[in-house]
């Protein structure tokens, strides 16, 4: 019963379509982001991250997420 309310298990194709759903085509299709966006999320979940891979990623979402809304927006 606890799993239901869970949109994401840990798992980036769940991700992606949470967020395709919410913002269509925002992030591209599921290539485009797995290229892009699951490989700088997955460094950043590593114990030994350091700050630079970390800020990567924290500008890479800010820019993802802006650029999303600016199409929503647009529409």
């Amino acid at each position: 019963m606890g799993q239901l309310f869970c949109a994401v298990q840990n798992d980036y194709d769940e991700l992606f379509n949470l967020l395709d759903w919410a913002v269509p085509g925002g992030l591209g299709d599921r290539k485009q982001f797995h290229l892009y966006y699951e490989g700088p999320i997955k460094m950043a979940q590593k114990k030994d991250v350091n700050e630079a891979a970390l800020g990567k990623v924290c500008c890479l979402c800010l820019l993802c997420f802006s650029s999303a809304m600016e199409a929503t927006a647009s529409e």
